[in-house]
């Protein structure tokens, strides 16, 4: 049996703006603005991502990651868990068909964010990104806060005819552990 993941809280990217705020999960009840309480540092809790009726994780069912808003700004670092590390000396070091697949392990991008309080959506700037191919493509995220954590959802792409989604869950980074 494949092990069952919670998916976004609305699948269809036009019904988002339609259906905030939603009974129990809006993002802004009586606790102040989207923006102010999304600012910090945050841990990864899960990211998983459908594929039609398919849920699949994309780096592995153990991902880290950390996210920080600060000061207009947001920072994303993905890993793989278990990452091999190089023999010897730094990724810099090894030749591209070394490097290559340790790369394909890590997504990380920064850049400056806007939120959309109306519709709980946050908007992600890519200005710096491991894949270029990403920079200044529009990264809009659905954003929920549930019981103290962020969930941040990604707009349903038609990808080779089937539709993907990605959902991160995300709680409170806590230096101490």
């Amino acid at each position: 049996a494949r092990p069952r993941t919670a998916r976004c809280a609305v699948r269809k990217w036009s019904r988002w703006i339609a259906t905030i705020p939603m009974a129990g999960t809006d993002p802004v009840a009586d606790k102040g603005a989207l923006a102010e309480r999304i600012v910090g540092a945050w841990r990864l809790v899960s990211y998983s991502a459908t594929h039609g009726d398919v849920t699949r994780y994309p780096m592995g069912q153990g991902a880290e990651g950390l996210l920080v808003y600060a000061d207009g700004i947001v920072s994303v670092n993905l890993m793989m868990p278990g990452r091999p590390r190089p023999r010897h000396g730094t990724m810099r070091d090894l030749d591209d068909a070394s490097a290559g697949p340790l790369a394909r392990g890590y997504m990380a991008y920064a850049g400056s964010y806007r939120v959309d309080e109306g519709a709980g959506i946050i908007h992600h700037n890519f200005e710096l990104c491991l894949d270029p191919a990403l920079i200044g493509a529009p990264a809009p995220r659905h954003a929920r806060l549930i019981d103290g954590q962020l969930e941040l959802c990604t707009p349903p792409a038609l990808i080779t005819g089937v539709e993907r989604t990605a959902r991160l869950l995300w709680r409170r980074y806590d230096a101490r552990g």
